[in-house]
């Protein structure tokens, strides 16, 4: 693989995208967007900005992982001479029109390990929830679903604390990685 590229991604999926880079020996440098930006627009733009700027100067070619969290996110990327994995957002990205299957049943939100490991960020810090904004936001949804990749140990008390704050039912939601490796491994021919 051509050592020139990079990849950026979100930090959301870190822990599956170096579970890939590991098990199929991807050994391009790798560049992560702090979590939970995408509640905040400009911060995200301004950040993607800076990352992008500085891997630019170091690759020739960057291929970045991330949805469609900024409505110019294609804009930026193209700016400095980057290409987007065509994903609409990181659940997509793990598990593609098996989403659009699941939504059939059940009005879901979904929760991965990245998300479970920065909600607080996300949520309260982010977006400003208290558990009463919580509750109501997430009181929309009949169901969450975790979606275990198994890339590591998720423990009871973390989906218990999210289940206290959510207060909406939480189902785990095993999966592989394959359909993201398949994307990866595609796009970097």
């Amino acid at each position: 693989m051509n050592q020139e590229t990079a990849l950026v991604a979100c930090g959301i999926l870190k822990e599956e995208l170096e579970t890939i880079c590991q098990s199929e020996d991807i050994r391009l440098s790798r560049y992560y967007i702090d979590p939970a930006l995408h509640v905040d627009l400009d911060r995200l733009e301004e950040r993607l900005v800076q990352v992008l700027e500085k891997v630019a100067q170091k690759h020739k070619e960057v291929l970045v992982i991330f949805g469609s969290c900024h409505p110019d996110i294609d804009e930026i990327i193209t700016e400095f001479g980057g290409e987007r994995l065509a994903i609409k957002d990181c659940i997509g990205a793990l598990h593609g029109d098996k989403r659009q299957q699941l939504d059939r049943k059940a009005n879901n939100f979904y929760l991965t390990s990245g998300w479970l490991n920065n909600w607080r960020k996300i949520f309260v810090k982010g977006l400003g929830w208290d558990e009463i904004d919580g509750r109501q936001n997430f009181g929309f949804y009949d169901r969450i679903l975790l979606v275990d990749t198994k890339v590591r140990e998720i423990s009871d008390e973390e989906i218990l604390e999210f289940f206290e704050y959510a207060q909406v039912a939480i189902k785990p939601f095993p999966t592989d990685l394959n359909y993201f490796k398949n994307l990866i491994l595609n796009k970097l021919g």
